[in-house]
Formats: C-alpha cells, structure tokens, sequence
C-alpha cells in the first residue's frame, strides 16, 4: 500500500531540555532495535548496495581494454553504472529507513516490505536527493563550509520522507528544522555515529580479515589471481553493509526522539504510516 504524502511545512521547533541519561537510553534503544532487526536492515543493506559494486566490476571487466579510448558504448555502459548506482542507494535509505521505523513500534515489516515502503516514497527520495545535492553541491563549491553545513542539516532528511511523507524542499526544511532545534546533540550524535561506525567497521572487517587470511593460506590460493580477488573484496563488502545499519539505527533513534518533542501533534500517527 502506498504512503500518503505530506506537503505541510514542518512547524517552528520547540526547545524542551533533553531529559538526563538521554544519550545511554538511546544507545541501549538502539542496541535493542538492532539485535531485534538486524537481519532484515542488513539484508536490505546488502541487496542495495553489493549490486552496484558487481556492475562496476562487470564493467571494468568489458571496458577495460577501451579506457584509454572510450567509445558511445562505454560512455553510456558507464552512465547507467552511475544511475543504477545512485538508485539503489537512494532505494536502500527508503527501505531501511521503513523497516527501522515499523520495528521500532513492534510491527517489524519483512524485507519485501520495507522494499514496497520505499518504492513507494522512490519518487520523493530522488526528488529530494536531487535538491539536496544540488543545494550541497554549490555549498561546497562556494566555501566548502557552507556545504558541509548543509549536509550536516539535511542528515535526517531520509526519515523525513520515509516516515513524515515529506518531499523535496518540505522534507529538507524538517531535517534542519530538528537539526536547528538540538544543533548540540545533533553534533554529538554525529559523532557518536561517527566513533560508532569505526568500531563496527573495525570489529567486522578484522574479524574477516582473520578469517580471508587462514582460507587464503589453509587453499594456497594464488596472490594475483582475479578471482580471488573479487571473492575476498565482495566478502569485505556484504560484511561491510553492518556498518550502515548501525548508523542508521543509531541516527533513527535521535530522529524519533527530536521528533517527538519538535512536532508531538504529529510524530505518533504520521511515524505509524511506515508499516502500513
């Protein structure tokens, strides 16, 4: 079932303080929602985003030969590439987003769920993706600051068109509109995110790295090889996709609870649309 769209402007934030122990109760929050959800986030992560990388490879694969003298063929091979790419990473941020969202309020949506919640809001997540980079984009060719600043506004804009049915500039204006009311604890959730997805990233990637060296050395297996190659780097990658879904998790989490306190009149019904 499709989601209704929103086209209201967000409403002025209110500034409540934050309560005590906020940041703790939110990582055990998240902890929680991810141990609950996590094979369904990270299957959404990896069927979103491993794609793109077997496409670039299959290119380099046909291309490889014509890159000093690229031809109509592999100037358009290379352009959908692009698109496909930019698609799928538009596609899986809706699905997470959805699936994150319904198993925060105990009604968990299956992977082909979260998939049919974030095609439906595709149109509106491209719509908005669009406008943001176009608005980061001259940000960061300016001054650089005013780019990064933006992106930093529009971090929550995602769950704004998941979840709110925001679109476009409406959906820009209620991430920021959340980022203005806590700029504090946005900046340290960011870099809770931040320390937070180095140690996901670490734990994980070692760990496969252990495990790739002892195969590597129990088979033999050839140092130039092509194939090995590919095998070990599309295991980095699948494993890899943990470190998404521990951000998103965590970043979904702030965004709820922002939310809850700038607009209460709507956070409740307008939250529970995602799992329809």
């Amino acid at each position: 079932m499709g989601l209704p769209k929103r086209s209201s402007k967000p409403s002025e934030p209110k500034r409540p303080p934050p309560p005590a122990g906020s940041v703790r109760r939110g990582f055990e929050r998240a902890f929680a929602l991810a141990r609950g959800g996590f094979g369904g986030f990270f299957s959404i992560c990896v069927l979103t985003r491993v794609p793109p990388y077997l496409l670039r490879f299959l290119y380099i694969l046909v291309f490889i030969d014509a890159a000093d003298d690229p031809g109509p063929l592999n100037l358009s091979a290379a352009v959908a590439v692009i698109l496909y790419e930019g698609l799928s990473w538009v596609l899986g941020a809706l699905a997470l987003a959805a699936a994150i969202s319904a198993a925060d309020q105990g009604r968990p949506l299956s992977v082909i769920g979260a998939f049919r919640a974030g095609f439906a809001r595709l149109s509106a997540g491209l719509k908005t993706a669009a406008l943001g980079g176009i608005f980061v984009g001259v940000g960061l060719a300016a001054l650089l600051i005013p780019g990064l600043i933006l992106l930093y506004q529009f971090s929550f804009a995602w769950f704004a068109v998941a979840v709110e049915g925001l679109e476009g500039k409406a959906a820009l204006d209620s991430s920021r509109a959340l980022v203005r009311a806590y700029p504090t604890r946005t900046l340290a959730t960011l870099g809770l995110a931040a320390a937070l997805s180095l140690g996901v990233a670490g734990a994980a990637m070692g760990s496969l790295n252990l495990a790739l060296g002892f195969v590597y050395g129990l088979f033999d297996l050839p140092e130039n090889s092509l194939a090995t190659a590919f095998v070990f780097d599309l295991a980095r990658r699948v494993v890899f996709q943990c470190v998404p879904v521990a951000v998103a998790v965590y970043w979904w989490v702030a965004y709820a609870e922002f939310a809850a306190k700038v607009r209460p009149e709507k956070s409740g019904d307008e939250i529970e649309l995602i799992a329809l």
